[in-house]
């Protein structure tokens, strides 16, 4: 479209001609608009679509990511694994030995690597991260293992007086009940202090010594009843003192001698028992004890761990 202008010394309209530098400036002026165009254009496709390239990052860091939660899930359980052995250790020092255990893990602080200062954005060296703590844990609960045995060793002949094997034959998992703490009572749906742990198990299964000792306490039932049921007591020395509730049958008398794995009695319903099985108790210098802590001689550290949280999320107690 061609523009005019008025000439007011000629007095008259003159076509207007643009210069050499108008020209340039109309052209810069399209060509930004183009730029500006394309890069509009290139983010409203980054947005919604895309490029292979990226999927298959996209598909990189998903597995990537996938792999870090399984160590990190692996971790986890190494490291429970760990404090439940420093826990169990250190139960076995205090009650056994009646001293502090050695500090064996404080040459392995300056090992773990804080994970907290890794760039997160490098899954790579993050999984690098991981596999290295879990390697460290799974050496220091072997170490651990090893530290165990070798204070079980010391002991000799004495741990047989020590309450250290479950006192069901045959136990599984499954057949855990409520520990020690708060729990439900089945009859009266209060809450009230349980003092030992229920070990679930068929009517007539064997009932045994959890280590040597003698007899101290034999009660059965009697025509007026009892809350306990028939209980079997068993003094071992050194402070430990275990007791047999709910017993079906009794098959000791007071003042026998007995050793580990003995059968003292049977499993069954009696006092206010709400389904057949043994409540069993640890005492330790007249205090109450976590049986749990005590079954080191039966159970892996994975299972000992299973068991503590089976035990810890039974709300109901059977007796």
């Amino acid at each position: 479209m061609k523009r005019y202008k008025f000439n007011n010394e000629l007095l008259r309209f003159e076509q207007e001609r643009k210069g050499f530098f108008a020209k340039l400036r109309r052209v810069i002026k399209y060509f930004l608009a183009s730029i500006l165009l394309s890069v509009v254009y290139y983010f409203i496709t980054s947005l919604f679509f895309s490029t292979e390239y990226e999927q298959q990052l996209e598909l990189q860091t998903q597995l990537m990511q996938q792999e870090s939660d399984r160590i990190e899930e692996k971790l986890e359980i190494l490291d429970g694994t760990v404090k439940n052995l420093q826990h169990r250790d250190r139960e076995i020092y205090r009650t056994i030995f009646n001293t502090e255990p050695p500090a064996i893990f404080r040459e392995h602080e300056d090992d773990y690597r804080d994970l907290e200062g890794i760039d997160t954005t490098n899954l790579s060296l993050l999984s690098r991260e991981y596999k290295v703590n879990v390697t460290d844990l799974e050496n220091q609960v072997a170490n651990i293992k090893a530290q165990i045995t070798d204070s079980l060793a010391v002991m000799g002949d004495k741990l047989k007086n020590v309450p250290s094997v479950l006192p069901i034959k045959d136990f599984t998992l499954r057949q855990t009940g409520a520990s020690v703490g708060k729990k439900i009572n089945p009859f009266f749906k209060t809450l009230s202090n349980h003092t030992g742990i229920d070990l679930v198990a068929p009517t007539g299964t064997p009932v045994v010594a959890s280590a040597n000792g003698k007899v101290s306490l034999v009660v059965r039932k009697t025509k007026y009843g009892r809350s306990e049921g028939n209980v079997v007591e068993v003094d071992h020395g050194n402070g430990y003192v275990t007791k047999y509730m709910m017993l079906g049958k009794i098959k000791v008398r007071k003042g026998e001698k007995l050793k580990r794995g003995d059968v003292i009695g049977e499993v069954g319903i009696s006092g206010m028992s709400f389904a057949p099985h043994l409540h069993y108790e640890v005492w330790y210098n007249d205090q109450i004890m976590e049986p749990i802590n005590y079954f080191f001689a039966d159970l892996s550290p994975l299972l000992y761990v299973e068991m503590l949280a089976r035990a810890a999320n039974t709300g109901q107690s059977l007796d």
